[in-house]
Formats: C-alpha cells, sequence, structure tokens
C-alpha cells in the first residue's frame, strides 16, 4: 500500500474529471481518490466499493476487494 498526497497537478486532474464525469456532491471525494491516484501514476485501485468508482472506468482499473484471495 502506498500512501498518496494531493498536490497542485492532482487537483488540475480532479477538476478535469469532475467535468469530464460530471461528478456531484458525494462522488467529489471518489473522483479525488482517483485524481490522486492517476498523477502519481497509479493505474489500479482496490476497493469494496467497486459502485462508487464505475464512472472512472476509462481512467483507471477498479479491482473487487471481495475477488482477491482472502478478499
Amino acid at each position: 500500500m502506498r500512501l498518496l498526497t494531493d498536490s497542485e497537478p492532482a487537483w488540475d486532474r480532479l477538476r478535469s474529471l469532475i467535468e469530464t464525469h460530471g461528478c456531484l456532491g458525494k462522488q467529489i471525494h471518489d473522483a479525488n481518490v482517483v485524481a490522486t491516484a492517476l498523477t502519481a501514476g497509479v493505474r489500479r485501485l482496490v476497493t469494496a466499493n467497486v459502485g462508487d468508482f464505475t464512472r472512472f472506468a476509462s481512467e483507471i482499473e477498479v479491482i473487487d476487494l471481495a475477488t482477491l484471495p482472502d478478499g
């Protein structure tokens, strides 16, 4: 696991994701996770909440935690 931090490029990416995917309200938090990951070069996201990230499937690979061994 890597700890990623916000940065100006991540904020720029977040604004782009919000516009591209029409994020509103709490969806912006999910977009922020994706923006921060993409800016850091992370292309896969493991989550127990796959549905929250479906809209970003063209941007990042989303892996369901439940499908992993010992998940």
